[in-house]
Order: C-alpha cells, then sequence, then structure tokens
C-alpha cells in the first residue's frame, strides 16, 4: 500500500499521470476500503486534461467510504466548479461546513466563490469566512489582504485598518514595497 502511494504520489509530481493512475489503482486493489487511493484517483484524473467525469467518479466512490471528509468534499466542489457547477461547489462546501465548521481550506475556497458573487449577501458571507480563516491563521496574508479588499468595498474601513496593523505586526519583515504602500493607507484611514 505505502509503495503503491509513495510512488503515484511521486509520479504526480513529475506530472506523470497516467503511471500515478496506474499505481492508485494498484492501491485500491489492494486496499479497496481505504479511502485514499480513490481520493487519489480523483486528484490524478482532475489534473489530466478530460478526465473531470472520471475524477468526479472516482471522489464519489471515496466519498461512500469518508462522507464527511472535508478535503475529498473540497476536491469534489473544485471539479464542480471545473464542470461550470459552481452553485453545486457552493453547496457541496456549505454543507460540509455544517459538520466542519472550521475546516479551513472550505472556508477560504467559500470566500473566493462569494467574493465572485455581486451582492451584499454573498461579500458578508465572503468576509466571515474570511475572518474565520484569518482568526485561525493570522500570518495567512493571502487571506488577510483579501479580507482587507472586502472590508474596503464594504466601507468598513475601520476593519481593514485593523486588519492592516494585525499583519505589520504578524510579519517580522514586509515584502518589498509593502510598508509605503502600508503607510499610505494606514494614513489614508487615520
Amino acid at each position: 500500500m505505502v509503495s503503491y502511494h509513495n510512488l503515484g504520489l511521486a509520479y504526480m509530481e513529475e506530472e506523470r499521470y497516467s503511471d500515478a493512475a496506474n499505481e492508485f489503482i494498484k492501491l485500491v486493489e489492494v486496499a479497496p476500503k481505504e479511502p485514499l487511493g480513490y481520493a487519489n484517483l480523483g486528484l490524478t484524473y482532475m489534473r489530466m486534461s478530460g478526465k473531470l467525469d472520471k475524477s468526479e467518479e472516482w471522489l464519489q466512490k471515496a466519498l461512500k467510504l469518508v462522507p464527511d471528509d472535508p478535503d475529498i468534499r473540497l476536491l469534489l466542489a473544485k471539479v464542480h466548479e471545473l464542470t461550470n457547477r459552481e452553485t453545486q461547489a457552493v453547496t457541496t462546501l456549505e454543507n460540509t461546513l455544517k459538520k466542519h465548521p472550521d475546516h479551513i481550506r472550505t472556508l477560504y475556497q467559500l470566500a473566493l466563490y462569494y467574493t465572485n458573487v455581486k451582492d451584499v449577501q454573498a461579500r458578508d458571507r465572503a468576509v466571515n469566512c474570511l475572518v474565520q480563516v484569518v482568526n485561525a491563521l493570522p500570518a495567512n496574508v493571502a487571506a488577510s489582504l483579501r479580507l482587507i479588499e472586502l472590508l474596503l468595498q464594504s466601507d468598513e474601513s475601520d476593519g481593514a485598518l485593523q486588519q492592516m496593523e494585525i499583519i505589520q505586526q504578524t510579519l517580522p519583515r514586509l515584502p518589498d514595497g509593502s510598508p509605503e504602500l502600508f503607510q499610505y493607507y494606514l494614513h489614508y484611514f487615520l
């Protein structure tokens, strides 16, 4: 099992997806009750051109073994997105949060979806998801910056300022060019 799994992952890193799929199929054959083989097959087919239907098929098989696994559900949501079923992707992620309300990757992905919807409720939902991500991972600069952007769009400059100050305190050194930008915004809000 370990050999098939590790070799499959190595092939995936080398973008040898057919070889990776063969290893994960062997893993499924020797361990049919282990969801990891099915999930890795789903991921492998997701990365292969024109194989999203097979990706979904293998991810569904993995979910039959572990219906509430948030990482597998996240992969399934990605397949839904890639096949132009964003509504189904959002539903899958929202349902995941019912069982795993603190799953960071699900929260972040939902925030990305809701950011693209142009209404106040969706933006508020995106802000709520990002607040949870930032509270759990304060050093996640990408989530913090996206949150600042959404807060500014919502005319919540106090919240945006607070997030900027947290970033400045959290990071030992800001990326090049950032201190000037931060100072500009800090003075702009004060």
